[in-house]
């Protein structure tokens, strides 16, 4: 069985693709025959590899301009019909396929909805190629074009790898997706030989950290202000916390727009209680999930709060907190505690509240490590390979 994996389109070709190789190469394990394909802009096609992944870039044929970051969908496509871009990425997008059309897949899986599956997704169609997407952490939206968009392509796959049970209604509901189309499979995973268990005071000794202080996590890109993923709300939450007498701390790991996350937590005057570790990685990074208290996940609109960073605190055994947006059913309620949506008060309520009882604490440790094994990437892969498989004996019994 040969499937071909198609990626967001790469300004830097190596960039961000670790964890889509990961998965891609837990599923080459299976004994699947695993191509990961992406627009690159260096110039020409080329094919390296990442680990024992197989990646095939492709250059487009016309290079397309850069768009403002952060367009919402009706503002893209006024960008593009006014700059003429249009064009230009469905001429990239049919480029990809056609280098995807030469490794002759069984089944094109994209992942995530960027400018490669918008306009791939119509073309593969063409090819008479079964397709799987993921829509990843993009999903609903308060804004009408988008959600046009999301419904003819998630109607256009043949079948679509949700992140789990609760994104049933929407996609159901709102979407008129066939519930049958629809398979709960995480579309991120973790590692467990890379995420574990350690003793809280030597990696706290190990990070220089002050004991006297209840150590907060976030793990998460810096994004500038007012983007759908908003770290800043973690400001707020310990300023909340640092308002009773108790003294917190946020460590936050990450790279991006930190001078602006900055001068946020100065205006708020929580400067003085943050950590900032910039961008760290494995074993360092372990080192941080097991050196907390308390994870958070302050992030609007991407579901019910699950994503990379969440499954590794989970495999850490650390205790969470998380929004969850109202049109998401919360996933592993046993293990993160949910707060609506922007809800600052409750999710210092809720960090609080870990703090106070013990037996919560343990609890949501214990639940978190046991259920954390269905989202490594040995499973995900298992489940991935069965849905390709029962995908080609539909297509074999329809001819």
């Amino acid at each position: 069985m040969k499937v071909a994996i198609v990626e967001p389109l790469a300004r830097d070709p190596l960039k961000r693709l670790e964890m889509s190789t990961k998965l891609a190469s837990a599923i080459q394990k299976t004994g699947v025959d695993v191509t990961c394909f992406r627009i690159t802009t260096i110039g020409k096609s080329y094919v390296g590899y990442d680990g024992d992944v197989k990646v095939a870039f492709s250059a487009p044929t016309i290079f397309p301009l850069r768009p403002p970051r952060f367009l919402s969908s009706a503002h893209f496509f006024w960008w593009s019909v006014k700059y003429e871009q249009a064009p230009i990425y469905y001429k990239s997008a049919l480029s990809l396929l056609l280098e995807v059309k030469k490794y002759n897949p069984d089944v094109i899986h994209f992942r995530g909805f960027y400018l490669s599956s918008l306009f791939s997704l119509p073309l593969s169609r063409i090819f008479s190629i079964p397709t799987v997407i993921e829509p990843l952490d993009v999903l609903y939206m308060q804004n009408p074009v988008r959600n046009a968009i999301t419904r003819a392509l998630l109607k256009g796959a043949t079948k679509i790898f949700a992140w789990g049970e609760e994104r049933l209604g929407p996609m159901v509901h709102d979407y008129k997706i066939p519930k049958e189309k629809i398979v709960p499979i995480p579309s991120v995973g973790v590692n467990e030989k890379e995420f574990f268990p350690l003793d809280k005071e030597v990696c706290r000794k190990e990070l220089n950290l002050d004991e006297n202080y209840r150590y907060l996590l976030l793990v998460s890109f810096i994004m500038p202000k007012g983007f759908i993923k908003n770290p800043y709300e973690s400001l707020h939450v310990l300023k909340k916390l640092n308002e009773s007498k108790k003294k917190y701390k946020l460590i936050v790991v990450g790279s991006g727009e930190v001078e602006e996350y900055i001068d946020e937590a100065k205006k708020l005057g929580v400067d003085r209680d943050i950590v900032m570790a910039g961008f760290v990685d494995l074993p360092k990074l372990n080192t941080y999930y097991n050196a907390a208290d308390v994870f958070l996940w302050p992030f609007s609109y991407g579901g019910p709060g699950i994503g990379a960073a969440l499954t590794e605190a989970m495999a850490c055994g650390l205790p969470a907190v998380a929004y969850s947006y109202s049109k998401f059913r919360p996933t592993d309620e046993d293990c993160i505690l949910y707060v609506p949506d922007e809800d600052r008060n409750a999710m210092a309520g809720k960090v609080a509240e870990i703090f106070e009882k013990s037996e919560l604490r343990k609890r949501l440790s214990q639940n978190s490590l046991k259920r954390v094994k269905r989202y490594t990437f040995s499973d995900i892969a298992k489940k991935a390979k069965e849905e390709y498989q029962k995908i080609l004996e539909s297509a074999h019994d329809e001819i």
